[in-house]
């Protein structure tokens, strides 16, 4: 899959739903990753922008930053039935003494990298870290059809597992339902600083951006 680069910085984080309840703040720091994803369904088919949109805004919903790309490799103005895409996404994790070691941890060709495009990679005492919080997320904002059950269905097996969502229902769908709407909901953790991001989650084609967060392996 091609490598994906994140757009220039984004000046705040906003979220596009309003939580139930909220745990106690904790402090976090921006996790990236890229996740390779597969789409299939035998009922709904998607434009190829549609099925990218669709996608990007069901994970920014669940807590991801607005940089999110996900790239859908596809013929230009088919319908999809199947598909598959590349996702860098960065969402906020706990700022554990694990995680920020693992956020801080680089390959040589990372370090090589940025050395030469003059970028400071982050350390443990300079990682960026902001306020975030435990906090039951409903998607019913985003209006979603039984058409996108099976959408659903491949991004709560292949992808909100890596994102360490918790507690997720409202996922079944009927295949013979025509009008009930699938109102999924799920814990995440989700950003709630609203100061200024001085540079946003960023993933280069083969570097670690600056503000603690960077490009993993796949696994």
């Amino acid at each position: 899959m091609e490598r994906l680069l994140v757009a220039t910085a984004i000046a705040f984080v906003s979220m596009l739903a309003v939580p139930a309840h909220a745990d106690p703040a904790v402090q976090a720091i921006w996790r990236v990753q890229q996740l390779p994803f597969t789409y299939h369904s035998t009922r709904t088919a998607y434009s190829c922008s549609g099925l990218q949109e669709k996608i990007r805004s069901i994970l920014r919903a669940v807590g991801a930053h607005e940089s999110v790309i996900v790239e859908v490799h596809c013929p230009a103005g088919e319908l999809l039935h199947s598909a598959r895409a590349s996702i860098a996404i960065a969402t906020p994790i706990e700022a554990t003494d694990e995680n920020i070691r693992a956020a801080t941890r680089f390959e040589p060709y990372e370090l090589m990298a940025a050395r030469m495009r003059g970028v400071a990679l982050p350390t443990a005492t300079n990682i960026e870290r902001f306020t975030a919080s435990w906090r039951r997320i409903s998607l019913s904002h985003l209006q979603l059809r039984m058409g996108d059950c099976d959408l659903l269905k491949d991004l709560r097996g292949q992808v909100f597992p890596r994102l360490r969502l918790r507690d997720a229902s409202g996922f079944g769908c009927s295949a013979t339902a025509t009008r009930v709407r699938p109102v999924p909901k799920v814990e995440a953790l989700i950003h709630t600083t609203t100061t200024l991001l001085s540079l946003a989650p960023r993933i280069p084609s083969d570097a670690t951006a600056q503000t603690g967060v960077r490009r993993p392996a796949t696994d």
